[in-house]
This record gives C-alpha cells, structure tokens and sequence, in this order.
C-alpha cells in the first residue's frame, strides 16, 4: 500500500481524537497490518502500531518494501522524572520540606506537591502547584518545585506528580513519619 498524494498523519490509536505520531509524506510505502473501522494499522517499532485512516491509503508498492517510520521519541511514552532531595523519614516537627526538581526530554508543564495524612478516611490535599512558564530550550526540559508539607501524627504520604507536554504523568511518593 501506498500512503496518498497528500502528507498522512500517523494516530496513537485507530481514532482521530488521539496523539498524534507523526506525519508521512504523501507516495510514502507501507506495510499494512491490519484494518480496524475504517483505520489501518502500520507497525511503529518493536510491538506498537500506529494507525491512519484507511481511506487514505491505496493499492501500489512492494510487497515488504514499507517504509521504516520516521524516528521520533513521540512513538514512546516518557513521563518526567522526578528526582526528590532526601528527607528524613521520621520527623518529630509539624511540617516537613519537601524539594527537588522534575526532568523530561521535551518539556515539564507542571508539579503538584499533595500530601494525604494517616487513616482511611483522610483526603489528599494539593500544597503547591508549579507551571513552568517555558515552553522549549533547556528552560523547558526541567522545573525546580518546593514545598513546606504539614505533618499529622502516623505516616503521612507526600505526593509528587509531574506532567509532561502530552499530559503523561509521573508520581514519586514519600512517606514520613511523625511522632
């Protein structure tokens, strides 16, 4: 099969409201895997598929001579690392602080620093909330967060959540625990 005249884009799944991959050029080879209602799916590495509209595809190159796909890092999930500073995990004061920063290939958009305090009928609560004001460059691939977390009696659970450009996210925990 051959990709049409026009540039194709490439979808996450077989529906047009999911990530984009990536975009071929139009006259673009393919092997086609599969079909599913109106997409067909197009191998995207070692156990993925990327799907396009099968509408957009037609009948014409080699048998096995389809394209390689373009590399490009969005064909893999990468949520954020975040790399939390040391905390003591018994603490015997009424606050602890809580520091680090979260790290991500293309962009960190925002960390959320929670905390849920002991038993079963306690609710986690939002303390800070950082949004990184640059969208590329170095600037953009890192945010620093802090955060005074209030302690209850118990273990208490810190919570804290990154997100990247496309919204994947990454949680780290840490537990302390206060006398």
């Amino acid at each position: 099969m051959v990709a049409g005249e026009e540039p194709v884009r490439l979808y996450n799944a077989a529906d047009g409201q999911s990530r984009q991959l990536a975009e071929l050029a139009g006259g673009t080879a393919l092997d086609i895997l599969g079909t599913a209602g109106g997409w067909s799916a197009v191998a995207a590495g070692p156990g993925r598929r990327a799907w396009l509209p099968s509408d957009l595809v037609k009948a014409g190159g080699a048998v096995g001579k389809g394209s390689k796909l373009p590399d490009r890092p969005a064909l893999l999930v990468q949520p954020p690392v975040i790399e939390v500073d040391p905390v003591a995990p018994v603490a015997a004061g009424a606050t602890v602080e809580i520091r680090g920063t979260a790290r991500h290939e293309g962009r960190v958009r925002n960390v959320v620093v929670a905390v849920k305090p002991p038993g079963t009928a306690q609710v986690e609560r939002k303390l800070d909330y950082r949004a990184n004001p640059a969208h590329q460059g170095a600037a953009a691939r890192s945010l620093e967060f802090s955060a005074q977390v209030p302690l209850e009696p118990g273990s208490n659970r810190i919570l804290v959540t990154a997100r990247d450009g496309d919204d994947i996210e990454a949680t780290r925990e840490v537990w302390v625990f206060r006398e």
